[in-house]
């Protein structure tokens, strides 16, 4: 039996999962829980196989978990609708299209269909948001061991850590944010070239594409340029 992991497994889920792993056996070894002596007589086989099992798990376990309990703030409380009136704003001609109301996963499934290149390019980029986003609270994880490290050794080198960690926890959730951003504003961007994708996600009272004046609203007597319901 064969196992693979594809390009999003490896960056949502196993690298992310790889930081808490190292955070668990750093803390087992300091505490005597685990024997050095003991992981490099693994066999390497083994030890890679079950580092790699281990990591994928606690990615989707605690990365998964805590990444949310940190987005509870407010601070980082954005959503697809945010990316979605942006995109608007920055194509008022669009507005009235039925796809920027569609769900943004219903236009993903539909790029892949047409385009696999370009939702490669956005699978890509919302893999490598979520592993940033997971990744986060692990740093944060790394920060209070070294603190703690620092009180227990007098070392001023685990405070420099500690706040190195805290600097890379901020700038990994703030990014992880931006390339989440960039992968809903890019399935926007690419679906307005799908020439029926507006005829697949419109409502069923909508008219045939082809019905002049259909994208204005003019069939339900709206006034041209408004938003479907308006």
């Amino acid at each position: 039996m064969n196992l693979s992991l594809g390009i999003y497994d490896v960056f949502a889920n196993a690298i992310p999962g790889s930081l808490y792993l190292v955070a668990i056996l750093y803390v087992s070894i300091r505490l005597g829980w685990i024997d050095l002596a003991d992981l490099t007589g693994l066999d390497t086989t083994f030890a890679l196989a079950g580092a790699a099992l281990a990591s994928y798990l606690l990615g989707q376990a605690l990365g998964s978990s805590l990444r949310r309990l940190v987005e509870l703030l407010p601070l980082w409380r954005r959503s697809v609708d945010d990316v979605r009136a942006e995109f608007v704003e920055r194509n008022p001609t669009l507005a009235d299209r039925p796809l920027v109301e569609a769900d943004h996963f219903t236009l993903l499934a539909g790029l892949r269909q047409r385009s696999p290149e370009a939702a490669t390019e956005v699978d890509r980029s919302r893999a490598a948001g979520l592993m940033l986003r997971s990744a986060s609270p692990a740093f944060l994880i790394g920060a209070v061991i070294s603190f703690v490290e620092a009180i227990v050794s007098g070392r001023g080198a685990a405070v420099a850590s500690g706040l190195g960690l805290v600097a890379l926890a901020v700038l990994s959730l703030y990014e992880g944010h931006k390339r989440s951003r960039w992968a809903y504003m890019h399935t926007f961007e690419c679906a307005v070239w799908m020439a029926d994708a507006g005829a697949r996600v419109r409502s069923p009272d909508w008219p045939p594409v082809s019905e002049p004046g259909w994208h204005r609203g003019e069939h339900r007597g709206e006034r041209p340029g408004a938003r479907p319901g308006q």
